[in-house]
């Protein structure tokens, strides 16, 4: 029995900046979703949030149903905020058992614009798997940023266990705004 095709939705609606997928994973930062949301709406662009099905229960204060996930979607670029180890090693290793797996998957293949802030627990990050999925996405052309310091990196941190709240609490969600203009600058003049 074969599945019915659903409709891609458009990249972006006509008023807006373009289209991003906010693809949010069961990690502290995930309770900072709405925050992450409104910030890319304030600026224009269109938001559709693809959350792991861990993640629903991290999200506070959803946005409308609307603005989530429910077909297949061709975004302008694609930020994976949080990142967790499971996540990023299924990505890695090319897994699409999910929503949010193929859309971080098939933004490889188009070559969209991709940023992941990992949030990685400092006993996971020793795991020797780790540094063969960073070489992955970093040789993917995914961006990578640092959760601690909001900078790019090749090798973000770890949390330290106990203070991934911390963390999220301290990041500041202009730097995915940042990231998302610089790259789809970047996008445009190169097509």
């Amino acid at each position: 029995m074969t599945q019915p095709q659903t409709p891609d939705i458009p990249s972006a609606a006509a008023n807006s900046v373009g289209h991003v997928a906010l693809v949010v994973t069961a990690a502290p930062l995930a309770r900072h979703t709405r925050d992450a949301y409104d910030l890319l709406r304030e600026a224009g662009w269109t938001v559709t949030i693809c959350p792991t099905a861990d993640a629903h229960g991290w999200i506070v204060d959803p946005p409308l149903s609307q603005d989530f996930l429910s077909g297949r979607i061709r975004p302008d670029a694609v930020i994976c905020c949080p990142a967790t180890f499971n996540t990023l090693n299924k990505w890695a290793a090319g897994i699409n058992d999910s929503p949010p797996l193929g859309v971080l998957n098939d933004a490889i293949g188009l070559g969209t614009p991709l940023l992941a802030v990992p949030m990685i627990g400092e006993r996971l990050g020793r795991h020797p798997v780790w540094p063969a999925t960073l070489t992955f996405l970093t040789a993917a052309r995914v961006d990578l940023l640092d959760p601690v310091t909001g900078q790019p990196t090749r090798t973000p941190s770890c949390i330290v266990s106990g203070t991934g709240d911390d963390v999220a609490d301290q990041f500041d969600h202009q730097v995915l705004l940042h990231w998302l203009t610089q790259a789809t600058r970047q996008a445009r003049r190169t097509d």
